[in-house]
């Protein structure tokens, strides 16, 4: 699928695979993250795609990997993201010592996460040229994931 947002083109993949066979190269991931401020081991390509295929994908979330190009076609961002079901733990105050997220015991409902795990990994973030990160973070922030419903 393909959208036209803030002047950026928004390819949406569900799979790393038809990412990397049919809208993004990984050179392009590569240098993309080279250049950006989130210069980081956990947005690699192969961090994103490995940890995807062992914790998101068996916990039956939909991946939603946004891939985004300027008009003349040039990848200016990448936002890894991804929906997953999941009640949400009840509100509590923060006690030092305390397990930082407690089991969720309410209604499930849907939470867009970036793809790399929040528990174990320091710092994910969005992808994007320096140049073009806020119209980026604004087009993505902007592109809901529609096609997965509450149960």
């Amino acid at each position: 699928m393909s959208v036209a947002q803030s002047d950026l083109i928004v390819e949406v993949a569900e799979s790393f695979e038809h990412a990397f066979d049919q809208l993004i190269k990984p050179e392009e991931w590569d240098t993309l993250l080279s250049k950006a401020q989130s210069n980081v081991v956990f947005l690699t390509r192969k961090w994103q795609q490995t940890w995807w295929n062992h914790f998101g994908a068996p916990a039956n979330c939909q991946l939603h990997l946004l891939i985004l190009r300027d008009e003349g076609g040039t990848l200016v961002g990448v936002a890894p993201i991804f929906v997953a079901i999941e009640p949400l733990p009840p509100l509590n105050e923060y006690k030092r010592g305390a397990p930082s997220r407690p089991e969720g015991n309410g209604t499930p409902l849907r939470i867009v996460q970036f793809v790399g795990g929040k528990d174990i990994a320091d710092y994910l973030d969005i992808i994007a040229q320096p140049s073009h990160l806020q119209t980026v973070r604004s087009a993505a922030h902007n592109f809901p994931p529609t096609s997965h419903q509450t149960p």
